[in-house]
Parts: structure tokens; C-alpha cells; sequence
């Protein structure tokens, strides 16, 4: 339990800086028709990027731990 702060804190880090990254990209990849297919699309890509981060750093920790308990 004593982890939980410190993953937290990294998450929502991490979650606050990506957010005023993307923003930007996000809006540099509309076109001035406001077609918003490349927006639309980086943002998919962007999640399942982070989707399959997410079950592989999973998998390593439980891995090490031995446990599916992480």
C-alpha cells in the first residue's frame, strides 16, 4: 500500500504533461477545412500505444513479483 501514493503521482505526471503535449499536435494535424480524421486518428493510435504500455509494464512487474497481485 505504501507504493500507491508514488505510482499515482507518476501517473497523473506523466498524464498532465502528455495532455499539453498532445493538445498542440492535435490541433497542428487539423486542416483548414477542420477535417478532424488526422486528429481523430492520432489520438486512437495514442491510446492504443498507451494500452499496450500499460498490459506490458503489467506483465514485467508481475513477472517479477511472481504474482499476478502487483
Amino acid at each position: 500500500m505504501s507504493e500507491i501514493g508514488a505510482r499515482l503521482g507518476i501517473l497523473f505526471g506523466i498524464g498532465g504533461i502528455l495532455g499539453l503535449v498532445a493538445t498542440p499536435i492535435a490541433g497542428a494535424l487539423l486542416t483548414n477545412q477542420h477535417h478532424w480524421t488526422r486528429a481523430i486518428l492520432f489520438a486512437g493510435i495514442s491510446l492504443v500505444i498507451a494500452g499496450f504500455s500499460y498490459a506490458a509494464s503489467r506483465y514485467f512487474v508481475a513477472k517479477k513479483k511472481g504474482t499476478q497481485l502487483i
